[in-house]
């Protein structure tokens, strides 16, 4: 098996795809089949790994949850079966090591901050990574914020509400009944972007909608 360092090499080299070339490399069996209750899972072989997708879910989510896979592997920790891809981070150290590895897979850092115009990170920005990349805007923002001190953000957290706070990155990064405001605000303008005052400090808020929740990418 290869370390960090390699892995995220053969992926920077291969990006838009660099989960899939790393299974390549590894000679990973990744097969796509529809699953229920589950995004997916990989199991350890004595001859090779074989990671499992659900084909059910839409492309972005098959992705993610292949680089979540792919990293339990390269990380040397137990697999896992994967639920939602992109709210995922929440629990225990082991398993936010995994997603970040993941994230880097899919959005190395250059292709992150080659990409963003200005500050703070615009709707259409935020766009254009997801798009290049092949992943959602709830992933691209997970990773912007990640990179937030190396691109010069002062502050910066994404949350998740379905219809109440489900998640934010960092965790515990903002008080939850002020996350719901900034979303209030967002939705009373009706609007997926807004600049909005709050206790003194204005936040540039994006909301970010899928079929199964309502997320918000806020930079201050």
């Amino acid at each position: 098996m290869i370390d960090f360092a390699e892995a995220l090499k053969i992926a920077t080299d291969a990006f838009p795809n660099g989960p899939e070339a790393l299974a390549k490399h590894l000679s990973v069996a990744v097969e796509h089949t529809p699953l229920v209750g589950c995004e997916g899972w990989c199991v350890r072989g004595r001859g090779r790994a074989i990671i499992r997708v659900n084909a059910n879910s839409i492309p972005v989510r098959q992705r993610f949850t292949l680089a979540h896979e792919l990293a339990h592997l390269v990380a040397g920790t137990p697999p896992d079966i994967s639920q939602l891809p992109e709210s995922v981070g929440l629990g225990d150290h082991e398993e936010e090591i995994v997603n970040n590895l993941a994230a880097q897979m899919l959005l190395p850092r250059e292709a992150v901050r080659s990409r963003i115009s200005k500050l703070p990170v615009s709707a259409l920005d935020l766009g254009r990574i997801s798009k290049d990349a092949n992943v959602s805007e709830v992933v691209a923002a997970r990773r912007i914020v990640y990179l937030r001190e190396e691109i010069g953000m002062s502050d910066a957290f994404v949350a998740d509400f379905s219809p109440e706070l489900k998640w934010m990155f960092p965790k515990n990064a903002y008080p939850p009944e002020r996350a719901k405001a900034l979303l209030d605000a967002a939705n009373s303008a009706k609007t997926d972007s807004i600049n909005h005052s709050l206790n003194g400090k204005t936040y540039h808020v994006i909301v970010m909608r899928t079929e199964w929740s309502t997320s918000i990418f806020v930079q201050s």
